[in-house]
């Protein structure tokens, strides 16, 4: 029988009988997104952050499509994946940004 020994955000290792391992990829695993930056005009970091906005609006409203539409069980709901946005840099507008992403949340 298998089973799960250990979890992280990307991955499960999953143990059969106690002896033989293997690492998957977990079914609700988010989409990473790494993006690195000076943080400085000539990189307009808001092109980046007016996507994710326009993602995450489409998918809000394809959530409440499929809830709106779906009569039978929760099994039948279509789950919108978890999105990671990792940025690392330093630059004269880190500042500016952070304070419209926080804006966000």
């Amino acid at each position: 029988e298998e089973e799960i020994q250990e979890k992280t955000l990307l991955t499960e290792i999953i143990v059969k009988d106690g002896v033989s391992k293997r690492i998957i990829s977990r079914k609700d695993r988010p989409v990473v997104i790494i993006s690195s930056t000076s943080w400085t005009p000539d990189e307009d970091f808001s092109i980046l952050l007016d996507a994710l906005v326009q993602l995450n609006t489409q998918m809000e409203n394809n959530q409440k499509e499929t809830e709106a539409s779906s009569t039978s069980s929760m099994s039948s709901r279509q789950q919108q994946p978890h999105i990671l946005v990792i940025v690392t840099g330093k630059g004269p507008q880190k500042e500016m940004y952070k304070a419209k992403i926080e804006k966000l949340q």
